[in-house]
């Protein structure tokens, strides 16, 4: 639970360029990737990348 905790951390720091509604998103999906005790690993950059590209698209109409 470390890791993920870490991670929402990172995250958060990180993700100044995303809007306010992609960003919760993005750390109730990983909330919820701890909560559920998943042992593969979270695509993390993946993951910010798709909702990057989403949010831009998001952004310029």
């Amino acid at each position: 639970m470390r890791v993920a905790h870490d991670a929402i951390g990172l995250f958060e720091q990180l993700a100044s360029c995303l809007n306010a509604n992609t960003r919760r998103v993005i750390r109730q999906a990983l909330i919820k990737g701890e909560q559920s005790g998943d042992p593969r690993p979270f695509d993390f950059d993946a993951f910010l990348f798709d909702a990057f590209l989403k949010d831009m698209d998001a952004a310029n109409g």
